[in-house]
């Protein structure tokens, strides 16, 4: 999590333009499951969220993301064991040198020399 943080703190601290994204998605579900004796009612509500932040400049592209995510159960009817909430969250940060300029030439457009 530190890492992630200093990331986060490197990427605004260059400066440069930064483009963000988010979004959201939710979801619920309502099943019977058997039980031994009968069936049971089990209702399900499913909740992703994605964040993240990316900068490209002439050397390197970074991308900073975070996609938490939430499952909650609820036993409508019936009795049924072994059901709960669950988390999870994700973290993910991309570096990318740019290949493209060789090795220890001038940072800019190239000049002809004419």
């Amino acid at each position: 999590m530190l890492a992630a943080a200093a990331s986060l703190g490197l990427l605004l601290a260059a400066g440069e333009t930064i483009q963000w994204n988010a979004g959201v998605e939710t979801q619920a579900l309502g099943r019977n499951e058997p039980t031994s004796d009968r069936r049971a009612g089990l209702g399900e509500l499913d909740l992703n969220a994605h964040f993240g932040l990316s900068r490209r400049d002439a050397d390197i592209a970074a991308a900073l993301t975070y996609s938490p995510s939430v499952l909650l159960r609820q036993v409508v009817f019936g009795t049924l064991t072994g059901t709960g909430n669950a988390t999870r969250h994700i973290g993910r940060l991309e570096l990318q040198p740019d290949w493209r300029r060789p090795r220890g030439s001038p940072r800019g457009p190239c000049s002809t020399g004419a």
